[in-house]
């Protein structure tokens, strides 16, 4: 449950500053809308639902729901850059009180998107240390989960 809770953590965030920058890249790799491991299944603790959405000011933020009692958690995306075709960096950060001792923890991801999938490759905390490696949780040594577009 915790290495899901990263990897999800991993993706919620938002500058103003960069809004316009973050929002192009994210539009033009296509994260904007819902992803699931299993869209069918609805949201659990084992199959999240995160979803990239836009403001009325134009900042990108993320939204991770396990389904159930437990609370949405919302984040900012910071910043987005296309590394590659298929390869996003995203800076997110968790700025909901619903995060508990996690709320205001930044992280730096790269996650690849092809043929309609999302895959969190990598992850370091701004304090360096290394959540997910080369597509795997570094805590438990299994793979990340690889998403689809629900919506």
């Amino acid at each position: 449950m915790k290495g899901i809770a990263t990897v999800f953590g991993l993706l919620l965030l938002a500058l103003p500053a960069h809004a316009d920058a973050t929002l192009d890249v994210i539009r033009t790799a296509g994260l904007l809308g819902t992803w699931a491991e299993s869209c069918a299944a609805g949201p659990s603790r084992w199959n999240w639902f995160v979803t990239f959405y836009v403001t009325g000011n134009s900042t990108v933020r993320r939204k991770g729901e396990t389904g159930g009692d437990d609370p949405v958690l919302d984040g900012a995306v910071d910043s987005a850059q296309r590394v590659t075709p298929t390869m996003v960096r995203l800076r997110l950060r968790n700025d909901d009180p619903n995060w508990g001792p996690d709320n205001g923890t930044i992280y730096d991801a790269e996650a690849e998107l092809r043929d309609g999938k999302w895959h969190v490759l990598n992850s370091v905390r701004r304090d360096g240390t290394q959540l997910i490696k080369d597509g795997k949780f570094v805590a438990s040594g299994k793979p990340t989960p690889v998403l689809q577009r629900c919506n």
